[in-house]
């Protein structure tokens, strides 16, 4: 017999006699990848009423094996299709085997030292679980975990119809045999043999054995119809709703005689598809999703903002370096020049002193030489005569030599180092300290449908965006939060856009021919501009922080604001919304307001998402919501909502309207429901304009109109 490449899921010995073994509720994927609750697919098998005494699985008939259940059916830990998956209280699959060997391998250095123990992590989420019972030994504690029967019968099913499933009695003998047959009645395959075995006994006369090419043609055949109970292996009739717990013959006689309220298996299908409780708790589970992964955008970020802060940090501690080397080399240049003057001084005083005494010596010498030379070989005159002369000069000779020993020192140098210096270096103890500030965060982000409603945020900085050469005070009209932390503002007032570093330092800056009143992103490195003074758009490109002109194209519209989405470009007037393909703006069709039942007074601005556009009207005080074709959805106006001005959207779709007379920011869930106030004047904010998101991250600008502020914008970030 050839040996397959795949084994198929052998089947668990503990359920192999029970008659009608059914699929369990849990569905849970055994990946240790995020569960994805909204994707499930349609064709998930679901509880049906019987007409007769039992549960059946509505018709598989038409149902194709999709790559999410293959993807359900692979095991986290060996990446191969689940043997005998059982199912942990976290609700990962695992399979038994893979299972047995994880418990083993982290249990191993307890058992070295001789200790007993009590608990293993899972292995995809390193959740602490504790086995059933923890005084049988931990090489049975895989065992001990309910087996997933609906993973394991929906891999039987797989492995049919890869025609990859062995014969059941041939593998409780330790054989490998290939199935042919399927015994409905014993849940069972077997091969030809066993089944030719298998009919010769009377008890089994009357069981249903069909061919296994039936199965994979109609895999219902397969589903048994009971869940086995998970203490007494036996079918599943009732369920009891004191301890929310499903109950075979056996339990309801030995655990549950005293409970008040046990109902049939039936009538609790009956009751949890009535009160639409899965879609309930699906919406539950799609909530808690959301707001984990919350949890973690938010820590990601912390990470982020811990690692700018680093650098900032290192940054600091090296410029205090830079600074201190260049005074200290400034003060060692200076004593090292004077040191240098001092002794090129010093040196050429006892280098004159030297010659000095170099000469007399001559004189000394020669006198010497002349005396001993008359004294030999001269008159008696002229010795007289060199004698008188030469005691003349030993009288000069004398004064000249107590001139010089009076006069001789011995010169060194000393060193002293500035007391100011020694004691900056023996009191400062480091170079400084670094602490660790921690602050209790408080969630308080709301769940709402499918998406998260943040609700609070605080004030982390100010940029101050007026820069040398503007004319007076700025007035920001648009901008654009990259996920490095660097801003781009449309200066209205100014006539130009302006790109600032995270620390506040202007990277470039460009001077446009108009006054802009909005800004949109194409992508990191392409913008585009709009001039209601010129009459036209324009391209800006950006490359290495430098910000250059692109095309300008004229308009037959004085637009105010624009969007990007869905590969295009939303531009807004009174009259309209003009859709233009992002190339060359070329308009692909325009939306009249009166055409579609609905007018704007005084547009500001426009954003775009991939289901609709919402548009701000200053002069209507009211916030507009629009399909993609121009329908109007609803308006959204207030008592609070006055002169809106700004609109932007966050990663999760709300809505975001800036309300300058107000002085308040409003925060709306995508479709305009929910509506909350952001910010106002109680968190300093006067006449906000425009409210500005980082691309990736938990940041966001605004930027307000009132007079001392408008030079100035605000960033906050999400508690």
């Amino acid at each position: 017999m050839s040996v397959r490449d795949i084994r198929p899921p052998a089947r668990d010995p503990t359920t192999s006699d029970l008659r009608a073994p059914s699929p369990s509720l849990s569905t849970t994927s055994g990946s240790s990848q995020k569960p994805d609750f909204r994707s499930l697919p349609a064709e998930t098998p679901r509880l049906q009423s019987a007409t007769s005494d039992s549960l059946h699985f509505k018709s598989y008939t038409d149902v194709t094996i999709d790559s999410n259940v293959i993807d359900t059916m692979t095991c986290p830990v060996c990446y191969g299709t689940m043997h005998t998956p059982k199912i942990l209280p976290c609700l990962h699959n695992i399979c038994k085997k893979c299972l047995q060997q994880h418990i083993l391998t982290h249990v191993k250095e307890e058992i070295q030292l001789d200790l007993q123990p009590s608990s293993f992590p899972c292995p995809v989420c390193e959740r602490t679980l504790e086995p059933p019972d923890a005084a049988v030994g931990c090489e049975k504690w895989a065992s001990l975990f309910p087996t997933n029967h609906f993973l394991h019968t929906y891999g039987m099913i797989l492995a049919v119809q890869r025609e990859e499933v062995d014969c059941d009695p041939c593998a409780r003998r330790g054989e490998s045999t290939l199935a042919t047959w399927w015994c409905r009645e014993c849940s069972e395959y077997q091969c030809h043999v066993c089944k030719t075995v298998h009919g010769g006994f009377k008890i089994f006369t009357n069981h249903t054995v069909v061919p296994v090419k039936e199965i994979a043609e109609n895999p219902q055949i397969a589903i048994p119809k009971y869940e086995p109970c998970n203490f007494h292996k036996e079918k599943v009739t009732h369920f009891c709703r004191d301890h929310r717990m499903p109950c075979c013959s056996q339990c309801l006689v030995t655990s549950h005689r005293k409970c008040d309220h046990v109902v049939t298996v039936e009538k609790q299908f009956k009751s949890v598809t009535g009160n639409h409780e899965y879609e309930r708790l699906s919406q539950l589970l799609t909530k808690y999703e959301d707001m984990v992964i919350e949890l973690v955008d938010s820590r990601r970020n912390i990470v982020d903002d811990l690692a700018v802060k680093r650098r900032e940090i290192v940054e600091q501690v090296n410029a205090i370096r830079k600074e201190f080397e260049a005074d200290l080399r400034r003060l060692e240049n200076k004593l090292l020049e004077d040191f240098e003057r001092f002794h090129v001084l010093e040196i050429n005083k006892l280098n004159a002193m030297t010659t000095e005494c170099e000469n007399l010596g001559k004189q000394i010498s020669n006198a010497v030489r002349l005396v001993e030379t008359i004294y030999h070989s001269g008159s008696e005159s002229s010795l007289i005569n060199l004698v008188e002369k030469v005691s003349s000069e030993c009288q000069a000779y004398e004064k000249k030599l107590r001139e010089g020993q009076s006069t001789l020192q011995h010169v060194d140098y000393d060193f002293q180092v500035d007391h100011a210096l020694l004691n900056v270096l023996k009191t400062t103890k480091s170079f400084g300290n670094i602490n660790v500030k921690r602050t209790k965060q408080k969630s308080e982000n709301i769940v709402s449908g499918a998406k998260i409603l943040r609700t609070s945020a605080r004030e982390v900085s100010r940029m101050r965006v007026w820069i040398a050469g503007d004319r007076g005070r700025c007035g920001v009209a648009g901008g654009a939060y990259f996920e490095d932390g660097r801003i781009l503002v449309a200066d209205h007032d100014n006539f130009k856009l302006k790109l600032f570093a995270t620390t506040g330092r202007l990277l470039s800056k460009l001077v446009l021919k108009s006054k802009p009143s909005d800004l949109a992103m194409i992508s990191p490195d392409r913008f585009i501009v709009t001039f209601p003074g010129a009459g036209g758009v324009q391209f800006i490109h950006l490359a290495n922080n430098w910000l250059t002109e692109g095309d300008f194209v004229n308009t037959n519209r004085l637009y105010t604001s624009l969007a990007y989405s869905n590969n295009r470009i939303y531009l807004v007037c009174t009259s309209g919304i003009s859709i233009c393909e992002p190339n060359k703006c070329a308009e692909v069709s325009f939306i009249k307001f009166k055409d579609h039942g609905s007018s704007l007074g005084a547009p500001s601005h426009i954003r775009a998402t991939e289901s609709g556009l919402v548009v701000s009207d200053r002069e209507r005080h009211a916030v507009d919501f629009f399909t993609l074709e121009g329908n109007l959805l609803q308006s959204y106006t207030a008592k609070n909502l006055l002169t809106p001005a700004g609109v932007e959207l966050d990663h999760h779709g709300n809505v975001f309207v800036c309300c300058t007379q107000s002085s308040n920011i409003h925060h709306l869930s995508e479709a305009g429901e929910d509506p909350r106030i952001l910010l106002s004047e109680k968190d300093g904010i006067e006449n906000p304009e425009i409210v500005v998101f980082q691309s990736v991250g938990s940041k966001f600008f605004v930027s307000e109109s009132k007079i001392s502020q408008r030079d100035m914008i605000r960033i906050f970030k999400w508690r």
